[in-house]
C-alpha cells in the first residue's frame, strides 16, 4: 500500500490532570487541530477505568500507565488513527511516572530535585551515553523560551523536553514551544520527516511465478545476507533497516524479472 508523504508530528503536554470533561476534549480538539501523530501526556492523573475518556475516532490507539490506588502521576501515549502502528511491546512503571515502547518513551520526572548535583551529573552522563539532545534547542540555540511559570516562585522555566537521537536531527524540520490555554504548562511539538511514509504511486507487483524458481530463491537468500551483513550497524536504525530492505528487495526482483524477459524474448 502507498501512502501519501506527511510529517511525523510528535507532542508533549504536563496536563496536570485530565478528570474533567472540558480538560480532555480540549486536549483531544487541540491534538486534531495541529495534526499530532503522536502525543505524550504528563500528569494525566485518571484511574485505570478512566483511561477511555482519551479514546476516540481521530485517536483510537491508547497505551497508558496509571496509579493503581489514586489519581495522581499518570502518563500516555496516544496515536493518530491515520499512523501505520503495530504494538510489539510495553514498558510501564507501577508508579505511573513513565510508559515505554520501541522507539517512544515518555518520562515523567519533575518531582526529582533538579538542583541535586549527583543527579543533573547522572542526568548528562545518560544523554552523551544516548546520544540525545533537546530538539527545540538544536534549532534555537540562541532564543529564550520557556514551558511553565510559577506565580508563587515567580520564575519561569523550562521543564519539558522532546529528547531525539543525534542522527535523526537531519530529519528535524521543526520545534515549537505551544502556549496552552487549559493548562499553565505550555507543549512542546516536533515535525519530523518520517521514514513510515512514501509518496503515493502505483502500486508494484510481485512476479510470484519467481519464488518457485530455486536459482532465483538462492539469490535472493545470497542477496538479503548480504544486505543485513552490511547494513545492521549501530547508526542505522531497525525502522530504517526493514524500510529500506523492502526498497532492496523490490529492485531485485524487477532486476530479475526483467533478464528473464529480455532472455525469453531472445529465443
Amino acid at each position: 500500500m502507498a501512502y501519501t508523504a506527511a510529517p511525523l508530528c510528535i507532542l508533549t503536554q504536563n496536563c496536570r490532570g485530565l478528570n474533567m470533561p472540558e480538560k480532555h476534549l480540549h486536549l483531544l480538539q487541540e491534538l486534531k487541530s495541529k495534526q499530532v501523530t503522536i502525543a505524550l501526556l504528563q500528569e494525566t492523573h485518571l484511574k485505570p477505568t478512566d483511561t477511555h475518556r482519551l479514546k476516540d475516532r481521530h485517536y483510537p490507539t491508547n497505551c497508558h500507565s496509571t496509579h493503581p490506588t489514586a489519581q495522581k502521576t499518570g502518563v500516555a501515549i496516544l496515536i493518530a488513527a491515520n499512523t501505520q502502528f503495530t504494538q510489539t511491546d510495553q514498558l510501564a512503571d507501577l508508579r505511573a511516572r513513565y510508559l515505554g515502547k520501541p522507539f517512544t518513551t515518555i518520562y515523567d520526572i519533575h518531582h526529582i530535585c533538579f538542583y541535586a548535583r549527583r543527579f543533573a551529573k547522572a542526568i548528562r552522563k545518560t544523554l552523551r551515553d544516548l546520544r540525545l539532545v533537546d530538539a527545540w534547542r538544536s534549532l534555537h540555540p540562541t532564543d529564550r523560551d520557556y514551558t511553565h511559570y510559577s506565580a508563587i516562585h515567580r520564575r519561569y522555566s523550562c521543564i519539558d523536553y522532546i529528547l531525539i537521537q543525534q542522527e535523526g536531527l537531519q530529519r528535524l524540520q521543526s520545534a515549537e514551544i505551544l502556549p496552552t490555554p487549559w493548562s499553565d504548562q505550555s507543549a512542546v511539538s516536533i515535525r519530523l520527516d518520517s521514514p513510515l511514509f512514501r509518496p503515493t504511486r502505483t502500486a508494484w507487483r510481485l512476479n510470484e511465478s519467481l519464488l518457485s524458481d530455486p536459482e532465483v530463491k538462492t539469490q535472493l537468500t545470497e542477496h538479503l545476507n548480504n544486505y543485513f551483513t552490511e547494513n545492521n550497524t549501530e547508526d542505522v536504525s531497525k525502522v530504517t533497516l526493514s524500510e529500506a530492505h523492502k526498497s532492496v528487495l523490490r529492485g531485485h526482483f524487477i532486476r530479475i524479472a526483467s533478464h528473464k524477459k529480455r532472455k525469453h524474448s531472445n529465443t
